[in-house]
């Protein structure tokens, strides 16, 4: 079973594995990179509960996670999480009209952050978020030095 199970995780991990890497190689040089791969990645968690929680009232037969909720994280950037879900649950894998939703919103989602990474007229928006970023980067050591 376990063989199985990790072959049905293998697209999903590797296009994860990709989605966060090239995140990470495109937007590399800016001081807000890894506050969006930590948005994106909390996102992806989010979505991992969402969908076992779903499931889990599935087979309880008590209410249920809207589907709409589900395609918001997705389309907000929790789509790798949402799909490595889908297939470890063996959930929301079948229904023909959530699986068009589902591409979609993974598509809106990689458009946006497209814009967001590449665009041109875009390029004022990065320096905000990268002026916006390096205000908050000593509060995140601040934070971490007391924590350790």
């Amino acid at each position: 079973m376990g063989l199985v199970f990790m072959s049905v995780l293998r697209a999903p991990l590797l296009a994860t594995t990709l989605f966060f890497v090239g995140i990470w190689l495109a937007a590399g040089g800016y001081a807000f990179t890894p506050f969006l791969l930590a948005l994106l990645a909390l996102l992806s968690l989010i979505s991992i509960a969402l969908y076992g929680w779903d499931k889990r009232a599935a087979r309880r037969g008590t209410s249920r996670t809207p589907e709409k909720t589900l395609h918001l994280y997705a389309m907000l950037g929790g789509w790798p999480g949402a799909w490595l879900a889908q297939q470890a649950f063996r959930h929301k894998t079948v229904k023909p009209s959530f699986r068009r939703w589902f591409v979609v919103c993974v598509l809106l989602n990689l458009a946006v952050l497209a814009f967001l990474l590449f665009c041109p007229w875009n390029e004022p928006g990065r320096l905000w978020l990268d002026q916006k970023a390096l205000q908050w980067w000593p509060v995140v050591l601040h934070a971490a030095g007391a924590l350790a």
